[in-house]
């Protein structure tokens, strides 16, 4: 009888301490949310200073110019989308609409 609660205790201390050990797995770090920039048209389309939260894609006028990107802000900089070093980057200077992350007036 004596070995059976010591089982027992130690049963439902090992099941205890399975639970604390994934009840406490540490965050999974969340995805940045992208949106919409539009470009002012003035300046390099690479440059982060040249842009302005947007609420759409839209493209108007011109032709063959970056118009709107797809990215998250930086958070170094807030209020101005991330594009150096990013992927957003390479297709921005190619004029590339293949990702979905850049929004070319044709």
């Amino acid at each position: 009888m004596k070995n059976s609660f010591k089982f027992l205790g130690a049963l439902t201390m090992l099941i205890a301490l399975s639970i604390a050990f994934f009840a406490f797995k540490p965050a999974q770090k969340a995805e940045k949310a992208l949106q919409y920039w539009q470009y002012s048209g003035m300046n390099s389309a690479t440059d982060q200073l040249e842009y302005a939260p947007a609420t759409t894609n839209s493209c108007e006028g011109g032709k063959n110019v970056v118009c709107t990107i797809l990215a998250e802000e930086d958070t170094a900089n807030p209020g101005y989308p991330l594009i150096s070093g990013q992927p957003v980057e390479s297709n921005i200077i190619a004029k590339s609409e293949s990702a979905g992350d850049v929004f070319v007036r044709n």
